[in-house]
């Protein structure tokens, strides 16, 4: 069975994407998303996903997530369109009456940024204990190793 579908998307704060998905015979999902941001300097990462289900509107089967990211207007790439594919097992393929697209927000994690995040919790820890027992040695503490 042959499918198509075309999804326009605000996520908001000025980001959009857009997917166009066909699955074809063979059991393969051809797709393009398309991912921009109209604001100067705030980016985004977007993910996108294809869904696919059968003639009583139950979801069968889904692709793996794409993320796609861009940047501001001011600062760099703020629109971008990537092509992809995925092959399909045969036994959903075959049940697919029609293709749905979920487009969302997945922001990248950063780890440099969660290091020092736990880092600064860490040491509020330590500044409040050392604020909770009194500042009895002149400013001066040791932390265990």
């Amino acid at each position: 069975m042959e499918a198509s579908v075309h999804v326009d998307s605000y996520l908001g704060a000025g980001h959009y994407m857009t997917t166009d998905a066909t699955l074809n015979a063979d059991g393969i999902i051809n797709s393009f998303t398309r991912t921009r941001s109209v604001t100067w300097f705030g980016g985004f990462t977007g993910g996108v996903q294809v869904l696919m289900v059968d003639e009583n509107g139950s979801v069968i089967g889904y692709t793996s997530q794409r993320r796609y990211g861009v940047d501001g207007t001011k600062n760099g790439r703020s629109d971008r369109t990537e092509p992809w594919s995925e092959s399909i097992d045969s036994s959903i393929a075959n049940r697919t009456v029609r293709l749905a697209v979920i487009h969302a927000w997945t922001p990248k994690v950063n780890i440099e940024h969660l290091v020092i995040t736990s880092i600064g919790k860490y040491i509020g820890t330590v500044l409040e204990e050392v604020k909770r027992r009194g500042n009895t040695h002149g400013g001066c503490f040791g932390i265990p190793y």
